[in-house]
């Protein structure tokens, strides 16, 4: 139930989350880890930055606060330079963009590429095929046509973020399991009181053997010290 609830949370920010009205705030940050399947087909990585909503932590456990989503922009080269379409076979600019989404922590990511060049020209669209190709599953899966134009969902995420997608099964299995267990001690206390089978409710009084469904250790007798 643990795995359930974080990819479909997950998904559902990515589907819901109204991405496009977010207001974002961007803070310089170095990750040890920047996707290098771009490495031998664009420029060297020159900026990252980290965008959040505003004035949140992405990582931050207090509800309302932690929206969900996140995003880091890489940028392969120097900013706002003109690709020479007829000289240059690599553009002078890469803009990838990760989308991360998951709650508590991140658990599955997208990423959106650009060279900031018309694909009209047919040199930068092969160009954004083979980024595309390269890409493989961290570009996420088409919107299905199923889907409504008018929801601001971007693609399907379905790369995995390994960390978060670990602590957010942990966390959501226990989310899961302790109101299970809290619930089920409960009954059984009220049951134990009432004098009722401890296994499926039924008055069982005194009887060693529950008569509706022939439980051995079911039956209880009523606790007369709890009053």
């Amino acid at each position: 139930m643990g795995v359930i609830l974080t990819v479909f949370i997950a998904q559902s920010i990515a589907t819901f989350g109204n991405l496009g009205n977010w207001v974002m705030d961007y803070a310089p940050r170095s990750y040890p880890n920047p996707p290098t399947y771009l490495s031998d087909i664009a420029p060297p990585l020159e900026h990252t930055e980290l965008a959040l909503p505003a004035g949140v932590n992405g990582e931050a456990l207090y509800l309302g606060y932690n929206l969900g989503f996140d995003l880091i922009e890489y940028t392969y080269g120097g900013l706002q330079d003109t690709w020479d379409i007829e000289h240059a076979d690599i553009p002078p600019t890469v803009y990838l963009t990760r989308f991360r989404f998951g709650y508590p922590w991140r658990a599955f990511s997208f990423d959106d590429l650009s060279t900031g060049s018309s694909i009209a020209n047919m040199k930068v669209m092969s160009y954004h095929q083979l980024m595309y190709e390269r890409a493989g599953i961290y570009r996420g899966l088409d919107r299905p046509n199923w889907i409504p134009s008018w929801m601001p969902f971007y693609r399907i995420p379905i790369a995995p973020i390994w960390t978060g997608l670990f602590l957010n099964i942990l966390f959501w299995s226990a989310a899961w399991y302790f109101p299970g267990v809290i619930w089920r001690t409960v009954r059984t206390h009220r049951r134990k009181r009432r004098g009722l089978c401890l296994a499926c409710g039924y008055a069982a009084e005194d009887l060693d053997r529950c008569p509706e469904c022939g439980s051995d250790h079911a039956a209880a007798k009523p606790d007369c010290s709890s009053g």
